[in-house]
């Protein structure tokens, strides 16, 4: 278990006591604000998982592939953001590895 549901709360009660979202991508302006931590957590998780896809299926970094293996990981990755992955039943985010991958690299 990489999150806790009580974890994801306890962040947004911290989000919502302290008004963030007039520093993040909410309203679309909060880089006029301060530091934009959502789109540069989103960075952070899209490279780690061009990275991760990259070495799974090449043994290299993203950025030494040739443009056409870019791009392949590129679509992979963008797919892969897109899918729904939470379980109604039992509560769960279930990652796949290149997401698991991204939330290590922003929480480092």
């Amino acid at each position: 278990m990489l999150t806790t549901q009580e974890q994801i709360t306890g962040g947004q009660t911290v989000f919502q006591k302290y008004g963030l979202m007039v520093y993040a991508t909410v309203l679309g302006y909060g880089s006029y604000l301060g530091p934009d931590y959502t789109a540069e957590s989103l960075k952070i998780m899209v490279d780690a998982m061009h990275d991760q896809h990259a070495h799974a299926e090449y043994s290299k970094p993203y950025a030494e592939l040739t443009q056409d293996q870019q791009t392949s990981i590129f679509d992979q990755v963008k797919r892969e953001m897109k899918q729904n992955r939470y379980d109604k039943q039992s509560h769960t985010l279930t990652l796949t590895d290149g997401q698991a991958e991204g939330l290590a690299e922003i929480r480092a």
